[in-house]
């Protein structure tokens, strides 16, 4: 072969070489630089990690408006102590953090490593487990979960703030919020031996819609929050909802749509509430309300096209009410107790131990 040959070849090889380099450096993942992540890192812009990562103390540190990307694996504490992602104490309500896809276990706390302090973040498709302390503790919040798990972990007590959850499931947790205007919203998630759990003594709502509750003492206590259950179940509870309080200031409770069965009580009611178009079955009380020998009876109650059935009472309520249009068949104490009703007619009563005190019933 000619020198020229040689030197020919030589330049082909060198330009096929440097190809090959540009095009594996372009198939490398963005996030290869979430592999040499090490406990007690402070993550920034957006990390995925490559590897399960098992730490003492401290996970990671977020900084604000860090997203830490799990990429399907596990960021597992010691037991019982330390915090997973810890954040800025005083997080601007401008940076959220995120978390998403993968798996937080074995904790003393998720975000925070003590109660005071703000927490802004979006966490979405991560199952959280075993974590003792508050989850989503912190004074003042605004936490969004999606398509997320949590088991045998508290999201915990938030003071004030908001706490907005889709989609996701809740086995053997609590959520908590208030004294200071908690909003707590959940729509289309699931509660296995989980309560939602209000104390809004300076104000504060608590929304649920199309989610169901299972099992355990309590599915939603509503403290002194307004409460809004709509298109959800409630089952093998021991009280389904306790609407604490009369505060007039509170406005109505609003519990429509809704199925309530084998409860112990499905609605223990101390405070005013429209109660329309949902089904009591098998439940040892329906509706329980006996607050006028209190300091604070309840205002009213509307009562309105509801089902009672096979329940031992369907309805007792002994101060103001609204009923219309309910049926009750086959409760073996009371269809309907509701002496100091404002009878708005309708109502239907037959098997039951004693069909109606309070309003006429047709059979």
């Amino acid at each position: 072969m000619t020198l020229f040959g040689e030197a020919h070849m030589r330049r082909g090889i060198i330009a096929a070489l440097s190809t090959a380099a540009v095009i594996l450096t372009g198939a490398l993942p963005a996030a290869a630089a979430g592999a040499g992540v090490a406990c007690g890192d402070t993550i920034t812009g957006t990390v995925t990690l490559q590897a399960n990562l098992t730490c003492t103390d401290v996970g990671l540190v977020l900084a604000a408006g860090a997203t830490l990307d799990l990429g399907g694996h596990t960021l597992r504490g010691p037991g019982t102590g330390g915090t997973a992602l810890l954040t800025d104490e005083e997080m601007p309500s401008t940076s959220p953090v995120t978390v998403r896809n993968g798996t937080i276990k074995n904790w003393g706390s998720l975000f925070v490593d003590y109660e005071f302090r703000l927490l802004y973040a979006h966490i979405s498709d991560v199952t959280v487990r075993s974590v003792a302390g508050d989850v989503l503790g912190g004074i003042g919040i605004g936490v969004t979960v999606e398509r997320s798990t949590f088991r045998d972990a508290s999201p915990g007590f938030f003071w004030g703030g908001s706490l907005d959850i889709s989609d996701s499931t809740f086995i053997d947790s609590r959520i908590s919020g208030g004294p200071t205007i908690p909003d707590i919203t959940v729509s289309g998630s699931s509660f296995t031996r989980s309560t939602i759990d209000g104390s809004c003594t300076d104000g504060g709502r608590i929304t649920v819609s199309d989610s169901s509750f299972r099992q355990g003492s309590a599915g939603i206590t509503a403290g002194w929050c307004r409460l809004s259950v709509t298109g959800s179940s409630f089952r093998d509870l021991g009280t389904a909802i306790q609407g604490d309080k009369n505060i007039v200031s509170l406005g109505t409770h609003t519990l429509v749509g809704n199925t309530f069965v084998a409860n112990g009580t499905a609605l223990e009611l101390g405070h005013r509430a429209l109660v329309q178009d949902s089904e009591f079955v098998r439940n040892g009380v329906g509706i329980h309300s006996e607050t006028s020998s209190l300091g604070f009876p309840v205002e009213d109650i509307i009562v309105e096209r509801n089902t009672f059935t096979r329940n031992g009472d369907g309805v007792i309520i002994d101060t103001l009410s609204h009923v219309g249009d309910n049926t009750a068949t086959h409760n073996t104490g009371f269809g309907l107790y509701v002496p100091q009703a404002v009878d708005l007619g309708g109502n239907v009563a037959s098997h039951n131990g004693v069909d109606c005190v309070g309003v006429v019933c047709t059979g």
